[in-house]
């Protein structure tokens, strides 16, 4: 089950999401569109443009939205047509229509009772696809209970705690599971690659149109990923994951406190250097006071209580320089009036990115820190509401 644990992540900061959906519900978040009444596209309805929703109330697609959909909510249902791509948040997805396009859920409980033309990626606590439902492409899922009947048009790549396949697979399956199941219809036209803790049929073969590989090396997909340039499904969540939590934490603190979470933004404005030296300074001074307050047994508790305040500053601190960073260089490309959520998420896009370069990565990581955790101290040391400019 460890190795679920990025995949599970994943699916908690999408839930978190959901269910803070009636906050999201009463902000204004620029070109997105937030509501706390329901969105229903009728079935003889035809909605066009990409739509960007949050919302407090189920959405459901009956007729034909011509577009892209990106939708956080409680209740996804699609039991029209997309025509574009679906990425969609939710507790419970259902999808009995069509989708022209790929696909990305995020969700507790996810049905597929329809079609999807592309690929399929899918987070989810528990995945249905049914009989006679079709995914054209590939289909990624990452669960801890799969029932796979349908019918997948290319690579099936599965981490689960159990899986059930009794349907078709025209490429190669990669499949890592505590307990797999395989029925009697079960057909994979590619190669099978399998990490299960139950034994298979012994007809497996038969199965199988390519070769069986049982995967006795946990750092064998390491090493295939290595091969094809380094990228896999794995390395992909373990980057991804840290960012929509920043993201998600992000915008439950705006949402409590608007004007006060803006004053660590408006001290970057005024004094960055300032909050630069600041934050170098403070961070190391609270751990050797920390340190030192350990050391001295007494105050054991102090010293705790700093160590985990040293934690979340060293996190949350990216927050008020992401958003600072995102926000000046939209300015510059003509985007003046973008919402501060807007802007976080695209400078939270931007310093991930820049970690991930080897050595200077650690340079900028330590930049974001710093500054944004000095913007920080200033602000609460300032004790000024953000003025207007």
């Amino acid at each position: 089950m460890q190795r679920l644990s990025i995949h599970l992540c994943l699916t908690l900061g999408a839930l978190l999401l959901s269910f803070a959906a009636p906050a999201l519900a009463r902000a204004e978040l620029g070109p997105f569109s937030a509501d706390e009444n329901p969105w229903i596209v009728a079935s003889d309805e035809v909605s066009e443009g990409d739509k960007y929703l949050f919302r407090a109330a189920t959405i459901s697609i009956n007729g034909t939205h011509d577009g892209d959909l990106f939708t956080w909510a409680p209740t996804l249902s699609v039991r029209g047509t997309i025509t574009g791509d679906l990425f969609g948040g939710a507790n419970s997805v259902s999808i009995d229509g069509t989708v022209q396009d790929s696909t990305r859920i995020f969700a507790q409980t996810f049905d597929l009772q329809g079609r999807i033309e592309g690929d399929l990626i899918i987070f989810a606590a528990s995945v249905t696809i049914m009989e006679g439902a079709e995914v054209t492409g590939r289909l990624h899922v990452a669960t801890t209970k799969l029932i796979m009947d349908g019918a997948i048009g290319g690579e099936m790549i599965v981490a689960a705690g159990e899986a059930d396949i009794d349907g078709t697979i025209a490429g190669d399956a990669r499949i890592k599971a505590d307990k797999l199941n395989v029925g009697e219809t079960m057909r994979i036209e590619g190669d099978l690659r399998y990490e299960a803790r139950t034994g298979l049929p012994d007809d497996i073969a038969s199965h199988v149109g390519g070769e069986l590989i049982e995967i006795d090396d946990p750092d064998d997909d390491k090493e295939e990923s290595a091969e094809e340039g380094g990228f896999s499904l794995r390395s992909m969540l373990t980057w991804a994951y840290w960012p929509v939590a920043a993201f998600i934490l992000g915008t439950i603190g705006f949402l409590i406190g608007r004007r006060r979470a803006i004053s660590p933004l408006e001290r970057l404005d005024r004094e960055g250097l300032t909050a630069f030296a600041v934050g170098i300074i403070s961070l190391p001074v609270l751990i050797v006071l920390s340190v030192m307050a350990i050391v001295l047994v007494l105050t054991i508790p102090v010293g705790i209580i700093g160590l985990l305040l040293l934690i979340v500053i060293t996190y949350v601190g990216k927050l008020p320089f992401a958003a600072w960073l995102g926000r000046t260089l939209l300015r510059r490309l003509g985007m003046k009036e973008a919402h501060t959520l807007v802007a976080l998420g695209f400078g939270l896009l931007l310093c991930y990115l820049s970690f991930l370069i080897p050595y200077i990565g650690l340079i900028c990581w330590a930049l974001v820190t710093c500054t944004g955790a000095g913007s920080i101290v200033l602000a609460i040391a300032r004790g000024q509401e953000p003025q207007e400019e």
